[in-house]
């Protein structure tokens, strides 16, 4: 896998710790709402993954999974938005595997 040098991911990292979480139950329009502002860092993750794939890349791509995940355990997502950014996720975590060897 590509290690890019000088490739600070400290503010994407921000972003996933405070865009994708949450702690309560989303209803149906909270969980649309919250979907919304959560596209931004799921785009930015895409954005960075396609000019700068990298293991550390790899590890954010692994942590966003999971705060999604729960996140989509505590919301009514019967219009499946955050599906659809969880499923842009995983997408991403294969590229970013295809694009080197991660650590097992």
């Amino acid at each position: 896998m590509a290690n890019r040098v000088g490739v600070d991911l400290t503010p994407l990292r921000a972003a996933v710790d405070s865009s994708l979480r949450t702690r309560r139950f989303l209803d149906y329009w909270e969980s649309s709402e919250w979907a919304r502002e959560a596209s931004p860092v799921v785009d930015a993750i895409g954005d960075q993954l396609a000019v700068s794939p990298s293991a550390e890349l790899l590890e954010l791509i692994e942590r966003a999974i999971g705060h999604m995940v729960k996140a989509i355990l505590r919301a009514d997502d019967s219009n499946g938005e955050i599906g659809g950014l969880v499923a842009a996720l995983l997408e991403f975590h294969v590229l970013a595997c295809d694009a080197g060897s991660p650590i097992p």
